[in-house]
């Protein structure tokens, strides 16, 4: 189910006028992680959760690039 949602997520990107190639190839690593844990739901770190991803546990610096890299797709 996450699986469609990212697809009609990256479409709609797309049709905005952004390539969105890292970012699909990101979220499609993360999506498939969550899938394969049974998840239906993507939701953000709340409290309690640390400096890590709520689903995938990802260091800080991989939470970092991620977000440098929305906000560098988000310029163009």
């Amino acid at each position: 189910m996450l699986s469609q949602y990212l697809a009609k997520y990256v479409d709609q990107q797309r049709s905005l006028g952004f390539k969105f190639r890292v970012q699909q190839i990101l979220l499609r690593g993360y999506v498939g992680f969550a899938e394969e844990r049974g998840d239906r739901h993507i939701r953000s770190a709340g409290p309690g959760m640390g400096r890590t991803s709520a689903v995938t546990g990802a260091a800080p610096q991989s939470v970092a690039y991620r977000a440098a890299v929305r906000a560098g797709d988000a310029r163009r």
